[in-house]
């Protein structure tokens, strides 16, 4: 345990809270096993009743939205009724994510052989303005959102409602950006355009926690609900199969922050037995190497399945290909940790603090 005994101090602008990082590890999982199922069509040969409970994990692209809800709801923790400097706040962003990123695109670079200087640097640089490439595409995302951040916490500390109205806005543009070229699903899922909502939503969420911590029955309501609405989604062609232009690109992205936003600031609120066990604190832990697993896993994920597919047991079903993804992840994690206490840790103890 002493290896993990000073983690917490690194949580120098806000109280550390176990729940965070339990979502975090739950929204990394659910990326993970999402690309761990490419390599073979499983939902078009899987019986539909057994994909209603699980289709968040088969459509686990959704985990990036859990990441990006999550981080609204933690920038309204943290910001609410403090004095931010932001000089701070974009510098403590930078080390945070940057000095890892950075030894992702070396990584992926060397190993395409296409290593040297200038491309990196045009790779590197574009991820501020455009998107990041090897999987860092929504890293690319939550930087924009912090360029946006100074505006919409302005219009949050004036009123809360002005934010139902950005929101309301959104959707709109999203309907404008499907009347006009029918290439919404790009927007929505890889660009600030489709993905505010859900930063806004959970930003939100924690504005209303003192409603959101008692509505249990609520809650349970809306997890059915959105179940059911995932189980169709996929049904009729999830991500890759669904048409391009479809209109359902429009609500998805806020029926997802509705929901995370709803489900992250209720579990954050509550007291639970469970944060007492030592299940909590290695989960904790998970959620803490999230940002490593999150960038390092591509790229072994989709190899992984083959060469155990070749060499080790035929994934030739749905569910096993599930169970086999666990041991997987655990093998990612153990990478992850590593990664994390040499190339990220080190950087984090470099921040400051940013409210007052």
């Amino acid at each position: 345990m002493n290896l993990f005994k000073n983690d917490k101090k690194i949580n120098i602008n806000t109280k550390y809270s176990p729940q965070l990082d339990h979502i975090r590890a739950l929204a990394a999982f659910m990326v993970f096993v999402w690309h761990f199922i490419h390599f073979k069509d499983f939902h078009r040969t899987a019986p539909d009743i057994f994909l209603f409970p699980i289709s968040i994990l088969t459509e686990g692209h959704t985990g990036v939205v859990l990441f990006m809800t999550l981080s609204g709801y933690l920038f309204s923790k943290i910001f609410e009724n403090k004095k931010i400097i932001f000089k701070y706040f974009y510098l403590n962003r930078l080390l945070r994510l940057i000095p890892l990123l950075v030894i992702i695109i070396l990584v992926n670079l060397i190993l395409s052989n296409e290593l040297n200087l200038l491309k990196f640097f045009k790779i590197f640089i574009r991820g501020f303005h455009d998107n990041w490439r090897y999987g860092a595409w929504s890293v690319s995302v939550e930087f924009k959102y912090y360029y946006l951040l100074p505006l919409i916490l302005f219009f949050l500390n004036k009123n809360k409602k002005y934010l139902f109205l950005i929101i309301i806005f959104s959707i709109i543009l999203n309907i404008f950006i499907f009347l006009k070229n029918y290439k919404l699903q790009h927007y929505a899922y890889f660009s600030i355009i489709g993905h505010l909502n859900e930063f806004l939503l959970g930003m939100l969420s924690y504005r209303y926690r003192n409603y959101i911590k008692k509505s249990k029955k609520k809650l349970l309501f809306t997890s059915l609900f959105f179940l059911i609405f995932y189980y169709n989604f996929e049904k009729n062609g999830g991500f890759y199969d669904s048409k391009k232009d479809s209109a359902i690109w429009i609500i998805l992205p806020s029926i997802q922050g509705f929901f995370y936003a709803f489900l992250i600031c209720f579990y954050d609120n509550n007291n639970f037995y469970f944060l007492k066990t030592k299940k909590s604190f290695f989960l904790a832990k998970i959620g803490l190497f999230s940002y490593s697993i999150y960038l390092w896993h591509f790229i072994f994920v989709f190899e992984m399945p083959k060469l155990i597919d070749n060499y080790i047991i035929k994934l030739d079903n749905l569910y096993l290909t599930l169970i086999v993804s666990l041991p997987c992840f655990i093998l990612i994690t153990l990478l992850s940790a590593i990664s994390y206490y040499i190339l990220e840790k080190p950087w984090l103890k470099l921040r400051k603090r940013y409210v007052i």
